[in-house]
């Protein structure tokens, strides 16, 4: 009788496996992710000052993003060329259109190429999934509305290089139809810095960014010219310590940024910093452009901010701040009990409560 419940359990088991598995791979072209927005809430309530910014504020769970791919993406393998299913795609980047959010993840295993997923703003469902060329780290990627275009922090020959996907390019791609990665429309190399960790947009420059856990990480901008290109050549350089005025990052410079920085953005004439400390909660400084004496250190912030841990890219669209965090990833989630498997979209001015805004 023993025998036969074990064997009962055992076929139950696998049967629930089973059926566990199928509505997983189903689910897996969507978001596949295990919390469900009440459970994301309940770790964000640990967190007031971001829980009350969520967007919208009558429903907080309408302003968060599924990240696809967290168990199971669509990628190709470096190895042999075909396409497999990756199971350690990390997320590290977002950007958005007017109607589309891009998120960009890499292998953590480094056995596939690199993606951007691509999301429906407004239904927040997953469209397709962009493989693009080797396996760059994608720390940091922007979305110039004006311009159509999306670029990525990459590498070529082992130094950080810029790389572009033109609107029409995203939309005629389809891995389903080529199996091969994506053709970038222009890769810019950009100098000595050897790995674009940071990618952000303030008008009309690209800022791109590395750190690393030894040494203070390094800043440069990059400005686009009246015809729309890109200029790739710095030929200044200066400390942070010494900029005072907003005007004073109208130039090209190579600057010194904070440690263990993960993602830079741009409000008004505000500064954002996203900063991680592995499962440690994360920090988001708030810098006043138009007064930074003492440099962009944490004692010259004018808001710091808590935020659960493994926060990478953020971004603005509007008044809106996007923040996306790897804690939902094969190689993060037992690392910490907050994880957070969708990126949230943050109203900017309830998340700076009483500073003075100027508008």
């Amino acid at each position: 009788m023993k025998k036969s419940w074990i064997i009962l359990g055992s076929v139950l088991f696998i049967i629930m496996v089973g059926i566990g598995y199928n509505v997983y791979q189903n689910d897996s072209k969507k978001a596949n992710v295990l919390k469900t927005k009440e459970q994301q809430l309940t770790i964000l309530k640990e967190y007031p000052e971001v829980k009350a910014a969520l967007l919208p504020a009558d429903d907080p769970k309408a302003g968060m993003y599924p990240i696809p791919g967290l168990f199971e993406g669509e990628s190709i393998a470096l190895k042999n060329g075909e396409k497999s299913l990756c199971h350690d795609l990390t997320p590290q980047g977002i950007a958005m259109s007017a109607d589309k959010i891009y998120i960009s993840e890499y292998c953590h295993l480094h056995e596939h190429h690199s993606v951007v997923q691509v999301i429906d703003k407004k239904t927040k469902k997953w469209e397709k999934t962009i493989v693009v060329p080797g396996e760059p780290h994608l720390g940091g990627i922007v979305y110039r509305k004006e311009a159509q275009q999306l670029w990525l922090a990459t590498e070529t020959n082992k130094k950080a290089s810029l790389s572009l996907l033109l609107t029409d390019t995203l939309a005629d791609y389809d891995l389903a139809e080529k199996s091969q990665p994506i053709r970038y429309d222009m890769t810019i190399p950009i100098g000595d810095i050897p790995k674009a960790s940071l990618l952000a947009y303030l008008d009309p420059f690209l800022v791109v960014g590395y750190f690393s856990n030894k040494k203070e990480g390094k800043l440069a901008m990059f400005p686009f010219d009246t015809k729309g290109d890109l200029v790739s050549v710095v030929t200044q350089t200066q400390s942070l310590n010494d900029l005072g005025a907003a005007d004073d990052l109208n130039s090209e410079d190579t600057t010194h940024i904070l440690k263990k920085i993960q993602g830079i953005s741009y409000w008004k004439n505000y500064m954002f910093m996203s900063q991680s400390f592995g499962n440690r909660d994360s920090k988001l400084y708030v810098f006043d452009l138009q007064d930074t004496k003492g440099g962009f250190n944490p004692e010259s912030a004018k808001l710091v901010l808590d935020f659960p841990p493994y926060l990478e890219q953020i971004n603005t669209d509007g008044d809106s701040l996007f923040a996306m965090f790897e804690s939902g990833a094969k190689a993060y989630r037992h690392h910490t009990n907050k994880n957070i498997e969708y990126a949230i979209q943050l109203d900017i001015k309830t998340l700076l409560g009483n500073l003075k805004i100027k508008e």
